[in-house]
């Protein structure tokens, strides 16, 4: 189950401090409290997932648990990684 019950409406709805101008990213939204991500818009859907997951390992979240994000306007499931250190290869 999704542990968060934020809404792809909810979370397109709340105002932004930050807003991506760049037509050559996209927006990661959460539906937690976490950092801004952003994504190439070339980047094929399995690195978007990736992108995603990675965000959320550095969001308020739990490994074991799953939740809503938004890439495309397309609200997807994922989880986290077990821990920030799994996550130093995807990093420069």
């Amino acid at each position: 189950p999704i542990r968060s019950r934020r809404t792809l409406d909810k979370v397109t709805s709340t105002p932004h401090f930050f807003t991506n101008d760049n037509p050559d990213f996209e927006t990661i939204r959460l539906t937690v409290t976490g950092p801004l991500s952003l994504v190439s818009k070339s980047a094929d859907w399995q690195m978007k997932k990736l992108a995603a997951k990675i965000a959320l390992t550095y969001a308020k979240t739990k490994p074991d648990e799953t939740y809503g994000v938004i890439i495309e306007d397309k609200e997807i499931v994922e989880s986290p990684f077990e821990s920030k250190e799994m996550v130093k290869e995807y990093l420069l």
